[in-house]
């Protein structure tokens, strides 16, 4: 590799990849997780089963995913226009991220969404973190935690969060590292 080559390959910001996906879609105390990589096999394409209690622990334990997730108890919903709902989540769960490390953000839907959630999603996130709305990708699909690695690991974490820890636990201790409040429109 030429020199002048290497020091453009060296300075080259990275893409951050991030899965979305939620747990107890539409019931009291909804979990939204957003997991991160910059590694591109992050967001290999596979068959991966639904998480299991075991992968979820394993998951969460990972010092080398970074994760964050936000709780939406049914009162706060209720402020949140139906459309919005999506935007608020993702541009919330983004709101610490230092856009300027990054070269892009490609950021990985599970679910089907309407095209007016995702280009509010996209505008809101470009508002928050102060970006050209075309440095972020959204990619959405039907069963894209059992297809798209990271969103299959947000899904663990997510499931995880929702099932097995307490309010308090959500509260205190490593999780309370992880969340985020919502940021309202």
């Amino acid at each position: 590799m030429k020199r002048e080559e290497r020091k453009r390959v060296e300075t080259e910001k990275p893409i951050l990849y991030v899965g979305f996906d939620e747990s107890n879609h539409g019931r009291p105390n909804e979990i939204c997780v957003a997991a991160y990589s910059t590694n591109p096999r992050s967001i290999r394409e596979g068959e991966f089963p639904k998480a299991s209690k075991k992968i979820e622990r394993r998951n969460l334990r990972s010092r080398v995913r970074d994760f964050t997730f936000v709780q939406i108890a049914p009162e706060i919903k209720a402020l949140i226009p139906p459309r919005g709902l999506l935007g608020v989540c993702v541009s919330s769960l983004l709101q610490e991220i230092d856009q300027e490390e990054y070269s892009r953000l490609k950021i990985y839907l599970d679910g089907e969404w309407r095209e007016s959630e995702l280009v509010y999603a996209k505008d809101r996130t470009a508002d928050i973190l102060k970006i050209d709305r075309e440095r972020i990708t959204l990619k959405h699909g039907k069963n894209l935690d059992t297809t798209i690695y990271l969103v299959h690991l947000a899904d663990g974490v997510a499931r995880y969060i929702f099932r097995d820890l307490t309010s308090n636990q959500i509260s205190s201790g490593s999780y309370k590292l992880h969340k985020r409040e919502l940021i309202l429109p």
